[in-house]
């Protein structure tokens, strides 16, 4: 075969290969006129080779790649190459179509360069499935910014394992600190969970579960645990093996810690029904037991004996009264007389008395806001609760310290209000009285506000007076919360609501010398028995005469029946049939002139509601002295007899 035949078969072949390539494949001149078109580049552009030849190469570039068309021609012509170059060609139809191409210089017998010759690779698919995985990614990413959750995708064949920037984020690590692997995530959780969390997440694997979920503790990187909850995808090979697991790590802190609060909430408030219920009954036991014996007092007071007696039984009588009253404080079940107030007064007022009670070895701060809001409250009951808070401190600082009392006006938003979820959002008087003593654990603080509950040796404390101060501030319509750590000291931090309303007027008058009564007529309504014939005997005694009735539907019979005789209406608040401030409202419609004295040592209420400024209206707490009532029916006979009607 002659060198002519070769060079003939040799150029067949190559229009062979030229024709069969997927690729497409354009010579041109110089000038880029095409002079070779195969048929991938028909079904690349959609020209035929006929359409196509003979044509500059410029009318398959976009209009955008003009100057880059020339650019190239210069650069063939000079005997440079282009290699998988990416860009935008234009079909027959006008559409783009993406493509990788690469050019290289045609040389002539004489080896200059005369041309170039061209293959372009259509990477339009491979361009779509690129911007849906960057779609995906994308979406993937927004996702895991949008949930709180931390992310992982662990390798289960290397144990690699990828984060996400939630799990960063949260726990407070930077990426430096936790190696990117199972080993370093295992030594995370808490050692008393880790068995547990690595055994169940391995019987997932043998049970072949598409999924896993388990909660636990998981350090910080301030060594503080979260309670998380950790949700687990599993996804399994062709032939069954476990190769991927995704999880998403919920911290659950927040809410365990709503839960448990809310746990002692209910618990504080079936503690409370408890408490309220047995006081009550027991106050009304003592109001008996301290009824006749003063009846006793009086009939035989000329045995010294049995005078001394007597007085023995009134003491022991007030010191189980004092107890009473505190478990009926914590129960919110004892009755308020709310004044407005402004809270700084009562603080100062009573700082005095606090530093006599706390010693001199023990610092007194008192830092009072510039112009407090005004508060709702019984102010007698404020001054308890300041008093036993800092006999609490007191008691933290056996060797001295620091004692501060703080007041501010505070506005609560709603951001605020959700670290503590019993808190409503509004404006506050906020009082904080805080120490620098032993401190407490939170085992302690879980149970601070307990009846009972003390951590002091046996005689030093009834483990009353916190439980005092709880039930004080919530039936006020306050908040109370504790911080403390051991060795840091304490600081109790209560709300009061701010109330729209002037100052409570308060006035000083003469007291009222009592000499009896003088006949006049005394509604007496109280359903306990032997407590109503005591009052009664003794009211009897003292110059006053009684109608008794052992409800609030008899009261009113009998206030229908004796409208104009009646001068004063003392009853129970809490009665059966109708209630005291009901039977109250009852007979005043029948007789106005009629004044009212509430007796009681409980309510199914928040407080009593009644001007504290009246002088037809007043209360008695139980249990109390019979000739102490004596005297304020009589004062109250006098006091609205002397005032202007």
């Amino acid at each position: 075969m002659n060198e002519r035949t070769q060079l003939q078969d040799a150029k067949a072949r190559l229009a062979a290969i030229v024709e069969g390539s997927e690729d497409a494949i354009i010579a041109y001149r110089l000038d880029g006129v095409i002079t070779d078109w195969n048929q991938a580049a028909m079904r690349l552009y959609g020209y035929s080779a006929e359409e196509a030849i003979g044509h500059n190469v410029s009318f398959l570039e976009l209009p955008i790649d003009a100057n880059e068309y020339q650019e190239m021609l210069k650069t063939i012509a000079a005997g440079g190459r282009f290699q998988q170059i990416e860009g935008f060609r234009q079909r027959r139809d006008g559409s783009p179509v993406a493509v990788v191409f690469s050019i290289f210089p045609i040389t002539g017998e004489d080896g200059a360069i005369i041309g170039g010759s061209c293959i372009v690779h259509d990477i339009t698919s491979r361009k779509r499935m690129e911007e849906q995985l960057r779609r995906s990614e994308e979406r993937f990413r927004l996702l895991a910014q949008a949930t709180k959750d931390a992310l992982s995708d662990r390798d289960l064949r290397n144990e690699a394992m990828w984060r996400s920037d939630n799990f960063w984020e949260q726990f407070g690590y930077s990426r430096k600190e936790v190696e990117p692997d199972v080993g370093a995530w295992r030594e995370l959780i808490h050692p008393e969970d880790r068995d547990r969390v690595v055994k169940g997440f391995q019987t997932a694997l043998a049970r072949h579960a598409d999924s896993h979920e388990v909660e636990y503790r998981f350090r910080r990187a301030d060594d503080s645990y979260a309670v998380v909850l950790e949700r687990t995808y599993i996804i399994y090979g062709e032939s069954g093996e476990p190769i991927r697991a995704l999880s998403a790590m919920t911290d659950l802190s927040d809410r365990r810690q709503l839960e448990e609060q809310f746990r002692q909430a209910q618990k504080m408030e079936a503690v409370g029904q408890l408490a309220g219920g047995v006081a009550h009954d027991f106050n009304n036991i003592l109001m008996v037991i301290s009824a006749y014996t003063e009846l006793i007092h009086t009939r035989y007071s000329s045995d010294s004996e049995l005078q001394n007696n007597v007085a023995q039984v009134l003491n022991a009588t007030k010191k189980a009264a004092a107890l009473t009253y505190q478990l009926l404080a914590f129960s919110r079940k004892q009755v308020l007389v709310p004044h407005i107030i402004d809270l700084n007064i009562v603080v100062e007022d009573t700082s005095k008395m606090i530093q006599r009670v706390i010693g001199e070895d023990i610092e007194l701060n008192v830092s009072l806001s510039e112009a407090s809001w005004h508060v709702k409250v019984d102010p007698g009951q404020i001054v308890q609760v300041l008093m036993n808070l800092a006999v609490n401190a007191r008691d933290a600082m056996r060797d001295g310290g620091e004692l501060s009392i703080e007041t501010m006006n505070v506005t609560v938003d709603v951001e605020a209000a959700n670290r503590h979820p019993t808190l409503v959002p509004g404006d506050y008087v906020v009082l904080v009285v805080s120490d620098n003593g032993t401190g407490m654990t939170k085992e302690v603080q879980s149970h601070l506000f307990d009846p009972f509950f003390t951590t002091k040796e046996l005689g030093r404390g009834t483990g009353l007076g916190l439980s005092t101060v709880y039930g004080i501030v919530k039936q006020s319509g306050g908040y109370i919360w504790v911080d403390s750590e051991l060795g840091r000291g304490s600081t109790f931090t209560v709300y009061f609501p701010v109330v729209d309303a002037p100052l409570t007027r308060t006035t000083v008058t003469p007291p009222i010398v009592c000499t009896g009564g003088k006949g006049e007529i005394i509604l007496l309504v109280e359903d306990d028995d032997c407590l109503r014939e005591s009052i009664s005997t003794y009211l009897d005694l003292n110059g006053y005469k009684v109608l008794a009735a052992a409800n609030g539907a008899e009261g009113t019979v009998i206030a229908q029946q004796h409208a104009e005789s009646i001068r004063v209406l003392v009853t129970d608040v809490v009665l059966p049939k109708l209630s005291g401030e009901k039977l109250a409202q009852e007979v005043a419609k029948i007789s106005p002139h009629v004044l009212t004295l509430f007796i009681s040592g409980y309510t199914d209420r928040r407080m009593v509601d009644f001007d504290p400024e009246s002088s037809t209206v007043a209360f008695l707490q139980k249990p109390f002295a019979l000739r102490t009532l004596v005297e304020k029916i009589a004062e109250m006979i006098v006091r609205h007899s002397a005032s202007p009607m």
